[in-house]
């Protein structure tokens, strides 16, 4: 008698749930992400009057400073977001990606950001792979210092 009484009331209530239909077409998404600082800064060289392109010359940036705390906050960005194509192990080579234990600053602030290398590349520092398979991850721009410290702590 009380399975009838619950099945009883479970039938209307399914019933009810699969006639409630969402509407998620409405959500506002921009379609263009907002540009990130390295995005602006390379607008702003391409707006430079007579349209000539000049030769990327590297230019050396000093690498943040390392600590235990920015470590071990790169380790869960770096988990959470790179793990995926990267080895968990930053010293190993991923299912796509290369290994990045000792990648410098100025390539780790670029490619993390705009999933290219920078124009101009430091001196010895030749990319692991000639692929473009990387996407860009615009969001973690702030990050940066710490997925740095992350990788460096692999050397």
């Amino acid at each position: 008698m009380k399975l009838i009484l619950i099945g009883g009331l479970l039938v209307p209530l399914l019933i009810s749930c699969n006639q409630q239909h969402h509407d998620y077409t409405t959500r506002t998404v921009s379609p263009v992400p907002a540009p990130t600082t390295i995005e602006a800064r390379e607008a702003e060289q391409s707006a430079t009057p007579g349209g000539a392109k000049q030769a990327a010359v590297f230019v050396p940036e000093e690498a943040p400073a390392s600590t235990p705390e920015l470590v071990a906050q790169g380790k869960v960005i770096y988990q959470s977001n790179c793990i995926s194509c990267h080895n968990k192990n930053p010293s190993e080579n991923g299912s796509i990606g290369p290994a990045q234990a000792g990648t410098p600053w100025e390539v780790v602030k670029v490619k993390v950001v705009t999933g290219r290398y920078p124009e101009a590349l430091p001196p010895g520092y030749t990319p692991a792979r000639k692929t473009k398979a990387m996407r860009a991850f615009p969001k973690l721009e702030k990050d940066l210092p710490a997925i740095f410290a992350y990788l460096q702590s692999f050397k």
